[in-house]
């Protein structure tokens, strides 16, 4: 959630910056120079990060801010009224689609629309299409529009909001509400032009920080479970110092889950324990360590006061049956259905554990790690759905 709030919080910081007259602190010039330097930057990072999306946002944000800056034929309301209603729908377009590389045929027909757009906004200054630019400043059933810009760039801007926010819930990740902070930046950038300059930055801000969130996600978060993954382990246990002691999770006969029920079943599994594991007790930290196996970190803990709470663990996912629907079977029970019929199968799912601490024996973290695996094999040689503690 932080990594989604993350880039909003650096557009609020911006706002109350500028409410309380920092922005005029700075020069133009640096002003100026950072709304330049920072979409590049961005469009930089954003294709060797291939984000296709992030750097699309980027152009579009330098291309509007540098039509805003130079003395067009269009005349400068036109100007901002055709980019009120242009932009969010682009930033939109970008929430729904999937991500492409930069540098592809998909990246170039994409830079080919915007050229496309930027050639029609251009066009605004012919006297064939005055009734274009009367629609452009023209009311709503009635409405003329607010904060300075025209009824069809506030739907506009409306819209792309609605669309982003569920693209949001959708996919909450970290570039989605980036685009959201994004399109309320660019807001900003056409409703305060004397500030252009400032918000064009902080849009680019917004869309970096989203982009390197992101970035991290991808490296140290694990997509299917939501647990860090095995490279944030591999960070966290190089940090470990004192007493710690660290645990290997590993679910009992999985492939089996998988050669009978499909992957999809065998994914809900993976996500349902992981589910528990994010919620051990006693301090502990869980990790996705690869496949069907999982760590638990308990620092300033022994592996006898890790235990209890790795006990519970075991237990809390041996008493949850796992409940496996047909294919063919409907999600709503048809009325006067009884019982629970073939369409439903109760899959029991558990874990072994193995357990170990920092001690004579082991006092590097690998060591301990290992230790704890060896035990994990004793537990399963034991029977399974139990927890051994290493020597």
């Amino acid at each position: 959630m932080r990594r989604l709030l993350l880039p909003i919080l650096v557009l609020a910081a911006a706002i109350v910056a500028d409410r309380l007259g920092w922005r005029e602190r700075l020069s133009p010039s640096l002003l100026l120079g950072l709304s330049r330097g920072l979409p590049a930057l961005v469009f930089f990072l954003a294709w060797r990060f291939q984000r296709g999306r992030v750097a699309f946002a980027a152009v579009l944000l330098a291309a509007a801010a540098e039509a805003l800056r130079r003395d067009l034929p269009v005349l400068p309301e036109t100007l901002a009224a055709a980019l009120a209603v242009l932009l969010p729908l682009d930033l939109a377009v970008l929430g729904l689609a999937r991500e492409w590389p930069v540098a592809s045929v998909a990246g170039l027909w994409r830079f080919g629309v915007l050229g496309a757009q930027a050639a029609a906004v251009a066009a605004l200054a012919r006297p064939e299409l005055d009734a274009v630019r009367a629609a452009l400043h023209g009311p709503i059933a009635g409405w003329p529009g607010a904060a300075g810009l025209p009824a069809a760039g506030v739907v506009s801007f409306l819209a792309a909001g609605a669309a982003l926010a569920v693209g949001v819930l959708r996919r909450p990740w970290p570039l989605e509400a980036g685009l959201l902070g994004t399109l309320a930046a660019t807001f900003l950038v056409l409703t305060r032009q004397h500030a252009l300059d400032y918000y064009v930055g902080t849009a680019a801000i917004v869309l970096g920080v989203s982009l390197v969130e992101s970035a991290f996600s991808l490296a140290f978060e694990d997509g299917l479970t939501g647990l860090p993954a095995r490279r944030a382990l591999e960070e966290a246990v190089a940090h470990l110092g004192g007493a710690y002691a660290i645990a290997m999770v590993d679910l009992d006969h999985f492939k089996k889950v998988n050669d009978r029920h499909g992957h999809e079943v065998g994914d809900q599994v993976l996500r349902s324990v992981a589910t528990r594991l994010a919620r051990v007790g006693g301090g502990g930290r869980a990790f996705r360590y690869g496949g069907e196996e999982f760590s638990v970190i308990f620092a300033g803990k022994t592996a006898a006061q890790a235990r209890p709470y790795l006990e519970e663990l075991r237990g809390a996912v041996a008493g949850a049956p796992f409940t496996v629907r047909s294919p063919g079977r409907p999600k709503k029970k048809p009325e006067g259905a009884r019982g629970r019929g073939g369409g439903v199968k109760e899959l029991r799912v558990t874990v072994s554990i193995g357990v170990s601490e920092r001690g004579a024996r082991n006092r590097a973290p690998e060591e301990v790690m290992k230790a704890a695996d060896k035990a994990l094999y004793r537990a399963k040689r034991a029977g399974r759905n139990r927890v051994t503690v290493g020597r």
